[in-house]
C-alpha cells in the first residue's frame, strides 16, 4: 500500500475490506489518499473498518488473548492457547445465565470460536488492531479529500429504524448528519461499518425519489410471524434473525413485506412487486414509497441491479 501508484481519476469503485483497521496510521492515510486520487468525479470508495462502541467488549477479549499468546512464536501455538482461553471464558459465562454482560461476552466468544484459523489470526491476533469512532474516521477522510456519503447497508444509517421516542429526542438534540450517525452507533452498539466515500469536490444527494427503486431487486431476511388466530384487522408482525420486531398496519406495506419474506433467500424486482400489488387491489404508486421506507428502517434490502 505504501508503494502502489494509480492514475488520477481511474476508477468508478475502490473497495478496501479487511485492511483499514489492521494497518499502521501511515498506511490508513495512504489508503484514503489513494481513494481520493484514484476515484473518478462520480466514483465511490467502499471502506470497511471496525468501530466503537460495539467493538469495545470484543477488544477486551483480544487484550486477554494477547496477554497469553504474545510470546508464542508459532501460529499453531497462538491458536491453541487462544482456543483454550475462549473455552474458559465460554464456560465461565455459562454460569451467569441471567447476567446481560456475561451473555453478551459469551456471544462474542462464540463468534470468535466459529472463525477460521486464518481469519482469527488476522482479525483477533494481528499485530495492529485499531478500531475507531465514526466521527474520527470521517474527520480523517476529510483531511485526505474524501467526504462521507452513506453506508453500503442503507438500513443501518437511518433514524427511521429507531423507536419513535428516540426519533423525537434526536430531533430535539438536532445533531448534524455525521453526529446523527455517531449517535446511532451508540444506540445500536455498532461494531463495524462499510462506509461509502466520495471525493470532496463531489455534490452527492442522500435523498431518494420515487423513481430510485425502479431498476432494483429487493429482498428481506425478516419473517412473517403473525399468529394464525390473530383478528383480520390486527397489525401484522414480522421479526428479524437478530430479534427485532416490526408491526405493520398499512395493508400495502403488509402485502409487500409478506411477498418478500416468502422468498427469504431470493429477490423480487420492483416491477414484479408493482404488478403483484395491482393484482391485490393496491395502487402501483404505493409500492415505491413503501419500499424506500422499509429500506430506511433496515427491513428490506436492495440486493442487485436488473440488467
Amino acid at each position: 500500500m505504501r508503494a502502489v501508484e494509480i492514475e488520477p481519476g481511474e476508477f468508478d469503485l475502490i473497495v478496501s475490506r479487511g485492511i483499514f483497521s489492521w494497518v499502521p496510521d501511515d498506511v490508513k492515510e495512504r489508503i484514503l489518499l489513494l481513494c481520493r486520487q484514484g476515484l473518478k468525479p462520480t466514483g465511490l470508495a467502499a471502506i470497511a473498518y471496525l468501530t466503537y462502541p460495539g467493538w469495545k467488549q470484543r477488544e477486551a477479549i483480544r487484550e486477554l488473548l494477547m496477554m497469553r499468546v504474545h510470546e508464542k512464536e508459532k501460529p499453531e501455538e497462538r491458536i491453541r492457547e487462544s482456543a483454550l482461553l475462549l473455552r474458559l471464558l465460554h464456560a465461565g459465562c455459562s454460569a451467569y445465565e441471567h447476567d446481560v454482560h456475561a451473555q453478551s461476552l459469551k456471544a462474542h466468544v462464540e463468534t470468535m470460536q466459529k472463525s477460521s484459523t486464518n481469519a482469527f489470526l488476522h482479525d483477533e491476533l494481528g499485530r495492529v488492531h485499531d478500531p475507531c469512532y465514526f466521527l474520527q474516521f470521517a474527520e480523517w477522510a476529510a483531511e485526505c479529500g474524501l467526504q462521507y456519503l452513506a453506508e453500503a447497508d442503507l438500513g443501518t444509517m437511518s433514524a427511521e429504524g429507531l423507536d419513535g421516542s428516540a426519533d423525537l429526542l434526536l430531533r430535539e438534540l438536532a445533531p448534524d448528519f455525521p453526529e446523527t450517525q455517531q449517535l446511532i452507533d451508540f444506540i445500536a452498539n455498532r461494531s463495524g461499518r462499510s462506509s461509502l466515500m466520495v471525493r470532496d469536490d463531489a455534490s452527492p444527494l442522500r435523498s431518494f425519489s420515487t423513481e430510485s427503486p425502479k431498476p432494483l431487486n429487493f429482498g428481506t431476511s425478516w419473517w412473517h410471524v403473525t399468529p394464525l388466530n390473530a383478528p383480520p384487522d390486527a397489525a401484522a408482525r414480522f421479526e428479524s434473525n437478530g430479534g427485532r420486531s416490526f408491526h405493520v398496519e398499512n395493508p400495502c406495506v403488509r402485502w409487500v413485506l409478506s411477498a418478500l419474506s416468502s422468498v427469504p433467500d431470493g429477490v423480487i424486482s420492483h416491477a414484479t412487486l408493482e404488478a403483484g400489488a395491482a393484482r391485490n387491489g393496491y395502487a402501483s404508486t404505493e409500492v415505491g414509497p413503501n419500499l424506500l421506507s422499509l429500506v430506511a428502517k433496515g427491513i428490506v434490502e436492495p440486493r442487485s441491479i436488473i440488467d
